[in-house]
């Protein structure tokens, strides 16, 4: 929900609120006062006050403020070509050089336009390593042995790296009243490089430096992320720090994001 639409909301509230005090005072007071029988205007003079009271703690505590996944899916076809062009601008970028972190793969005035295009704030990495074979033992020895700490290794793994799409509209960055405490939430698109798993509506990990073993399908199942048919509505029981997931294709994914 923007700020503008908090506003009027809260415009439709204390009005309301507002109203429905002065018609509990003064209304009984006028209306006996031309003898009119409490039963002929309780009832019409409190419905439209209160029903706007109603609809606006509705509107708050329980829509979504975050874009459809309508409109979300509607600008990724749109926009689908520059996007993937993105993608693998990232994952061509040129390796470092030596004492080089990483190489900013997004400086060229040609990538700049092509996110303003697309209307693409940042591309950043995410989620841990999605090798070929993202549940393999072979792959999970091979992440093992490259050294984070150097250059090549950086960029070697960079290859493996799931992406977060974040746009630019701030609309995709709320925070609303039903979470006082939080910081925002969130939704982005989400590139995963390879084909990841999925079982019972939950979407499987991919490798991080904490998990680089093959793990049991019961272990799989304990991490993974909740995987919904639609996130336009708010999940239920949805935890602090949660990401939920719809699956677009093999490889993209909104995602939707609650603050720790």
């Amino acid at each position: 929900m923007s700020t503008l639409e908090k506003i009027l909301l809260l415009g439709l509230l204390f009005p309301a609120l507002t109203a429905t005090l002065t018609m509990r005072l003064w209304v009984p007071v006028l209306a006996r006062a031309c003898g009119i029988q409490q039963s002929a205007w309780r009832a019409p003079l409190y419905a439209l006050p209160v029903a706007l009271l109603a609809f606006s703690i509705w509107r708050l505590l329980f829509v979504n403020p975050l874009p459809s996944d309508e409109e979300i899916i509607g600008n990724f076809q749109l926009h689908r070509a520059d996007l993937e062009t993105l993608i693998k601008a990232y994952y061509s970028a040129p390796e470092p050089l030596p004492g080089q972190s990483r190489v900013q793969w997004d400086d060229s005035l040609e990538v700049q336009a092509i996110k303003q295009r697309a209307g693409v704030g940042r591309v950043s990495n995410t989620m841990g390593w999605w090798t070929p074979d993202p549940y393999s033992f072979e792959w999970a020895e091979k992440l093992h042995q490259i050294n984070a700490g150097t250059a090549e290794g950086r960029y070697a793994l960079q290859q493996f790296e799931a992406l977060q799409v974040d746009m630019i509209d701030l609309r995709y960055r709320q925070r609303p009243l039903r979470y006082p405490a939080d910081y925002h939430i969130w939704k982005s698109l989400l590139y995963i490089p390879a084909v990841a798993r999925t079982h019972d509506n939950k979407l499987w990990p991919g490798v991080s430096w904490n998990k680089l073993a093959p793990q049991t399908p019961e272990q799989y199942e304990k991490s993974a992320d909740r995987l919904l048919p639609d996130l336009t509505n708010y999940p239920r029981n949805w935890k602090k720090g949660e990401c939920v997931y719809r699956q677009l294709d093999t490889y993209w994914f909104i995602r939707m994001c609650r603050a720790a």
